[in-house]
């Protein structure tokens, strides 16, 4: 539990969501993320050899191309940018995964920032910081709490927020800011 209080008859309670959508595939994407890993299914496609030859026979210089990275240690986080001298142990716990590409050309596009935001989600999802809520009201016959509001997927405690019920909002906003 990350959060859990009460105001008056109102209880929210705010946990880490147990069972999120994928991003990669429960929604659509502009970039393809492209993953080599021996124990993870990462991204959305997973070919077999040699990630130097898939880069030289698919991207093009109409594409977009990022490098993606891995962390693996207690679990697992990416991005665009190496891990060495920002996590601990990265020398020997990270490295890259993969890549990924976007065809722009045709999109009259630049997606770089696009891509980026992608990579950010992901991670996101792979270290399980999606969030979930849960109202209840304080039942005034019986006095037990009852479930009247659930609701997850949420990457960010402000949009967790947004969700809310205004009255609920205003009731827990700001200590649910400080505590989140």
């Amino acid at each position: 539990m990350i959060y859990d209080g009460i105001k008056g008859t109102v209880r929210l309670q705010i946990m880490q969501d147990k069972g999120p959508l994928n991003p990669r595939t429960d929604q659509d994407n502009l970039g393809t993320m492209v993953c080599w890993h021996s124990r993870y299914a990462l991204g959305d496609q997973r070919p077999g050899g040699d990630p130097s030859t898939w880069y030289l026979e698919n991207v093009t210089d109409e594409m977009v191309c990022l490098n993606l990275y891995l962390y693996d240690h207690s679990g697992i986080s990416m991005s665009c940018e190496p891990f060495v001298g920002r996590a601990p142990h990265a020398e020997w716990d990270s490295g890259q995964v993969g890549f990924i590409v976007a065809d722009c050309k045709r999109m009259g596009i630049s997606p770089e920032t696009v891509l980026r935001a992608e990579v950010e989600e992901y991670d996101q999802y792979l270290q399980g910081n999606i969030l979930r809520f849960t109202v209840l009201k304080l039942c005034p016959t019986c006095k037990q709490w009852e479930e009247v509001e659930d609701c997850g997927g949420f990457y960010s405690v402000e949009d967790l927020l947004d969700a809310l019920d205004p009255d609920d909002r205003e009731l827990f906003e700001e200590e649910v800011r400080h505590a989140v």
